[in-house]
């Protein structure tokens, strides 16, 4: 008798002690427990420039977090690498994950973006994020980036972009003349031209140097830059009349983005979606409520462009920038017109 308690006391200590671990199994198949499976972690490396490096930290913590430490990524220098063409050359063959850089950084390779360099066509950051979109989901940006074996994985919009000037208001169209202006939109340059002015082209690094030592009179930047340049230390007045927008891209390698399982790459979509909206409006408030206060109060003063400047001079060229692009477009064997009316729906919208 003594025996068969003995064995019935065995019986249930090891039950009992099989329910106690049974928190972090999962039945298989064939009525055994296993271990819970473990969400995979996917890690990639993305290479920035150093003026953006603060912007794109914040992006990646907030990556992470909301994907839970699903994703994780590394940021580097993009001095580490060599140029901005080496570099997409890296993102296109898989060296490196992701990329992030201005549509005007590389011409001839994303075109279709370049809409956004249009002149007096919108109004605020808001019109270009919604053109962008627009074109965007209308599928033309995911094209050319298959082209190049990549993936558009978000998008950020710049400030709009206005001309700071040292000593001269731009009032007048006679104002123009003589005038050394950095530009960086080829849309521009007959406006500038026609106007008596001469554009040309000085890396935003060199832009106060420059105006300092009077190789250039004047130039085109949003204000946010001026206020990273200081340029209300040199510049007594502003445009405030926006010329055009602008937006930096995410490029991610397209085999990159394909390894993740379909539940993260959702769930990398979606983040990356609130995180355009989030620096949307961080790029309103900043540009309306931070940059043009400091600059205005470091002694720079704002002025509307006059009913003659805009409609005897700026008006006339947005047709011309407008069929440009078109132009552009058609060579690239895009249809140029359609990609045009999907931008100026976007902006009518509003």
């Amino acid at each position: 008798m003594k025996k068969v308690l003995a064995i019935i006391l065995a019986l249930v200590m090891v039950f009992g002690l099989a329910a106690c671990g049974s928190g972090n199994t999962t039945p298989s198949g064939n009525g055994n427990t296993e271990p819970a499976p473990e969400k995979k972690v996917y890690e990639f490396k993305f290479s920035v420039a150093q003026s953006f490096m603060a912007l794109m930290e914040e992006y990646v913590k907030n990556m992470e977090e909301k994907s839970d430490g699903r994703i994780k990524i590394t940021l580097y220098d993009n001095n580490s690498f060599g140029t901005v063409t080496d570099i997409l050359t890296m993102t296109q063959d898989g060296s490196l994950d992701l990329f992030y850089g201005g549509v005007s950084q590389f011409s001839g390779t994303f075109n279709v973006g370049t809409f956004c360099d249009i002149p007096f066509v919108f109004r605020n950051p808001t019109d270009v994020y919604d053109a962008f979109h627009a074109v965007w989901d209308a599928g033309y940006l995911d094209k050319e980036m298959e082209t190049d074996k990549l993936h558009l994985a978000f998008g950020t919009i710049t400030d709009m972009q206005r001309i700071a000037t040292k000593s001269v208001k731009l009032d007048a169209p006679a104002n123009f003349k003589g005038m050394k202006i950095r530009n960086n939109s080829s849309y521009l340059i007959p406006v500038f031209e026609d106007l008596g002015a001469v554009p040309t082209s000085i890396r935003v690094s060199e832009v106060y140097l420059s105006l300092q030592t009077g190789v250039i009179d004047a130039a085109i930047s949003s204000p946010e830059s001026m206020c990273t340049y200081k340029y209300q230390e040199i510049c007594k007045y502003c445009l405030e009349t926006p010329l055009y927008g602008g937006f930096m891209i995410g490029m991610m390698n397209k085999k990159s983005y394909e390894s993740m399982d379909e539940e993260t790459r959702a769930l990398f979509d979606k983040i990356n979606q609130e995180y355009m909206e989030m620096q949307l409006k961080n790029c309103i408030d900043k540009e309306y409520n931070i940059s043009e206060k400091t600059l205005k109060d470091g002694g720079m003063e704002f002025y509307e462009a006059s009913d003659a400047l805009m409609k005897d001079v700026f008006e006339k060229y947005v047709q011309q920038g407008k069929d440009t692009y078109v132009k552009k477009m058609n060579d690239l064997g895009y249809d140029g017109a359609k990609i045009l009316d999907t931008v100026l729906k976007a902006v009518d919208k509003r």
